[in-house]
């Protein structure tokens, strides 16, 4: 009656669905610009690995240079300001692309309210039409 995997062995697991982005068909080009955004996300995600990467390099250098630390001070601000640019870049696209989704959405109740707002003066318009046919068959 039930085929091979019809019951789960875990029937009670837990979905993680904070990681679930919904997907938003503009059907006006915003698929671009979606990419645009993703694809800058990764630019700043790289940068920030690339100095995370050259902060632990520079731990590692700091070790075998003991001989000059002046240097090695100098070289680990100049890693670690990269790490907070490219974090400051990261927060910047993120609430670039939060504003661009909800202006999205704002736009989307806009047209919704405008096509609601249409329907009820249209009926409007017939009512006062049927009243004044009412109207003129009675006198």
């Amino acid at each position: 009656m039930f085929g091979n995997g019809a019951f789960s062995t875990q029937p009670f697991c837990s979905i993680d669905y904070t990681s679930i982005q919904p997907t938003i068909d503009t059907h006006d080009g915003g698929f671009k610009k979606r990419k645009g955004y993703e694809k800058k996300l990764a630019e700043a995600r790289l940068k920030l690995i690339e100095a995370k990467k050259e902060q632990r390099l520079a731990r590692r250098q700091a070790i075998s240079d003991l001989v000059d630390p002046k240097e090695v001070v100098s070289k680990s601000k100049k890693i670690l300001n990269k790490i907070i640019a490219a974090t400051k870049e990261i927060k910047e696209i993120e609430q670039e692309q939060h504003e661009y989704v909800n202006t999205f959405y704002i736009e989307q109740e806009l047209a919704r309210i405008q096509a609601h707002y249409e329907i009820m003066r249209i009926m409007q318009i017939q009512a006062q039409d049927e009243e004044d046919a009412i109207l003129a068959l009675l006198l």
